[in-house]
């Protein structure tokens, strides 16, 4: 049951759109809220989805003007809706905060969503420039820090950026995990070491 004015007028715009759509709600069951923060909450990831694609309006804009990066995270730093400022579920007041997306979810968006984005499309149109664009932005990245990366960084390679340290996720995913040492430009070198 619908806790506030807000929560009614969603929820009567979303009859609406399951009736046309013929869509099914999911269960209160299926969400899975146990031991999140509340600013982890599935309710606020999906106004964080909403207010990020409304923020860009159309997807066209990685394909036609092409934005630089602090112009792209610029883009993806958009305020959520007021009532999502003073709550972090419906009905559930919390203290007035502005929340927008942090830059890590920011970076991990660009390097793990739309990068990839822009190189299918790349690909599936023939255009060489998408994919240089895709590639000028992971350069323009700062590297991620995962275990991954961490375990290159002892080895001596560290990541300078977003294009190297996915470069090295590649590597343990298609050759370190699956024991293909011998078919590895890396692994032929550490193996041939005396």
């Amino acid at each position: 049951k619908p806790a506030d004015e807000y929560q009614r007028t969603l929820k009567r715009e979303f009859d609406h759109l399951r009736v046309k759509y013929s869509l099914t709600p999911m269960e209160p069951v299926q969400w899975k809220t146990f031991r999140l923060r509340p600013g982890s909450l599935p309710i606020l990831r999906i106004v964080q989805l909403v207010t990020l694609v409304e923020g860009i309006g159309s997807w066209s804009v990685f394909f036609n003007e092409r934005p630089v990066l602090n112009d792209l995270r610029a883009m993806f730093k958009r305020a959520m809706p007021s009532y999502f400022c003073e709550h972090h579920a419906f009905g559930k007041k919390s203290r007035i905060q502005r929340k927008t997306i942090g830059d890590q979810m920011i970076t991990t968006i660009i390097v793990n969503g739309l990068v990839p984005m822009i190189l299918f499309s790349s690909f599936r149109l023939g255009d060489q420039s998408l994919k240089e664009y895709a590639y000028e932005l992971l350069e323009g990245m700062e590297p991620e820090r995962n275990s991954i990366t961490r375990e290159f960084t002892k080895m001596g390679d560290e990541p300078v950026n977003a294009m190297e340290s996915q470069g090295m996720i590649h590597l343990k995913r298609t050759y370190c995990d699956h024991r293909k040492c011998l078919f590895c430009a890396i692994g032929n070198a550490i193996l041939k070491k005396p």
